[in-house]
């Protein structure tokens, strides 16, 4: 008996559950237990939700990093890439204007033969004009010849 006592005096000691003729009410235990596990589920999601909050701003705090990492490389590593691919591009460009300047002398050249072989023309020795003409035009298709290798290299380079 003693046992049983102690059971209900542990059972109705929170007044809140007890109807008002001091009985028992299962559904007002019902709704706290309820209420109490609903709490708990909000607890654990707000939970949940600042634990996700937390990785969140700890990815976003990385990231920031490695941008701040990036933008506090030293200037001078970046300017060096960047004098290095100027120093290449004038170089292919001296290569280029160098090309162009022995273009314009084989021109040059071309029309000085040409020229040389009107006059050879005017001549009046047939078989002198004929070996003079002959050179000349050997002498045109290697000037002709090496342009043309000079415009190769360039373009596959």
């Amino acid at each position: 008996m003693k046992q049983k006592q102690k059971f209900d005096e542990t059972l109705y000691a929170d007044v809140e559950y007890l109807d008002d003729k001091g009985n028992f009410d299962f559904k007002k235990f019902a709704d706290a237990a309820s209420e109490s596990i609903k709490i708990k589920n909000k607890d654990k999601a707000q939970n949940n939700f600042i634990q996700i909050q937390q990785k969140w701003d700890q990815q976003r705090q990385a990231i920031k990093n490695q941008k701040m990492e990036i933008k506090s490389k030293p200037v001078s590593e970046v300017n060096k890439k960047q004098l290095e691919i100027i120093d290449e591009l004038k170089k292919k460009k001296s290569k280029l204007q160098d090309l162009v300047k022995n273009s314009q002398n084989i021109d040059n050249q071309i029309k000085e033969t040409s020229h040389k072989q009107a006059q050879i023309k005017k001549q009046p020795s047939v078989q002198k004009v004929a070996q003079q003409m002959d050179k000349l035009t050997a002498d045109q298709a290697q000037v002709r010849l090496f342009r043309f290798d000079q415009m190769e290299k360039v373009q596959f380079q």
